[in-house]
C-alpha cells in the first residue's frame, strides 16, 4: 500500500467514528452489526464492536460510517438515544 492509499483510508475513517459492517461479513451475519472506531491502520480499520465487545479487524470496505465522530460507549437506537 502506498502512503496516498494510506492517506485516502485515514481521510474515509477516522477514531471515534461510529461504523455498520456490511452484508458480506462474518460480523454482520452474526448480529454483531455496529461499533465504534477504535485505530485507523494504514490498511486496515479496528472496531470496537457493541454485541460482542470484541475488537475486529476490518477492510475499509466491509464497513461504512453510520455518524463521524461519535464515540459514544452506549448503543444508538432508532429514535437517536443512547440505550
Amino acid at each position: 500500500m502506498t502512503k496516498q492509499e494510506s492517506t485516502l483510508l485515514n481521510a474515509l475513517f477516522a477514531t471515534g467514528d461510529r461504523v455498520r459492517t456490511l452484508p458480506h461479513t462474518d460480523s454482520w451475519m452474526r448480529g454483531d452489526r455496529y461499533g465504534n472506531v477504535v485505530s485507523v491502520g494504514a490498511k486496515y480499520v479496528h472496531v470496537l464492536m457493541d454485541v460482542s465487545g470484541k475488537r475486529i479487524v476490518f477492510r475499509p470496505d466491509s464497513i461504512e460510517v453510520v455518524d463521524a465522530g461519535n464515540a459514544s460507549s452506549a448503543p444508538v437506537s432508532a429514535t437517536g438515544k443512547a440505550s
